[in-house]
């Protein structure tokens, strides 16, 4: 199964933060493995930077928990942590992006 997901196509690019939850949400029910990091990544990403900080984190998280190489999820991870007042735990996803 392919999933479109990349932020233009879910709405990220044309500023509808909201309607971009809705199918990121959608397709964690049925992705898996690497695919289902990416979704995580980005789904993180779109609560980011709709200031949903906490809820970020976790998905974040999850995504670099499924995908230890994935670059983009480690540094959305540390920007969220540093945002959240958590300097010292952004270090080692800043680290991680930077090696890759």
């Amino acid at each position: 199964m392919t999933v479109q997901l990349s932020q233009q196509n879910i709405g990220v690019g044309r500023g509808r933060l909201d309607e971009a939850l809705i199918p990121l949400e959608k397709a964690l029910m049925v992705l898996a493995g690497r695919e289902r990091a990416v979704a995580l990544s980005n789904l993180g990403n779109v609560l980011f930077q709709s200031g949903r900080i906490p809820e970020a984190i976790a998905r974040l998280q999850e995504s670099v928990r499924l995908d230890p190489g994935h670059i983009d999820a480690h540094y959305n991870l540390a920007n969220a942590l540093a945002r959240s007042g958590r300097p010292l735990d952004a270090l080692p996803h800043y680290e991680a992006a930077l090696s890759a």
